[in-house]
């Protein structure tokens, strides 16, 4: 979790929200997320065991300005899955279709974050994902 930064509504020490409907919550970490030792990874446990066939990313915050996720990794048991996301603001979660895969919880793993063009300062010191969504059959 990255320090407190004015406008955040995210209270340091908390888990983060990035399953919680509010658009104005993200997960975020300081620096490069990828580039950190271990790489910066959000994981999801689920209720029960699923066959997951989508998985849904913003990597980037639209509220508080911030390093684009422009390439992911979602790793479950021994598999791995590499998805590459914009570099530029987009509206919704993007979407990525995965072999269906049996699973109770997964890893989302940063690989790669690109700064915002025109982008400089403390806000280009975080990397952030807004929100993730799957798509799956119980």
């Amino acid at each position: 979790m990255s320090r407190w930064l004015p406008g955040d509504l995210e209270i340091p020490g908390q888990l983060p929200a990035v399953i919680d409907g509010n658009q104005r919550t993200s997960w975020h970490c300081d620096g490069d997320g990828a580039r950190l030792r271990p790489a910066q990874s959000v994981t999801v446990f689920f209720t029960r065991t699923v066959t997951l066939t989508e998985v849904g990313v913003r990597g980037y915050d639209p509220f508080r300005p911030c390093r684009f996720v422009t390439m992911m990794a979602m790793v479950t048991g021994s598999a791995a899955y590499q998805f590459y996301l914009p570099a530029a603001p987009y509206p919704a979660l993007r979407w990525f279709r995965v072999p269906d895969v049996r699973t109770d919880h997964l890893r989302l793993v940063v690989l790669r974050t690109t700064v915002p063009p025109g982008g400089h300062g403390l806000s280009c010191g975080r990397t952030a994902i807004a929100k993730i969504g799957f798509a799956a059959r119980t």
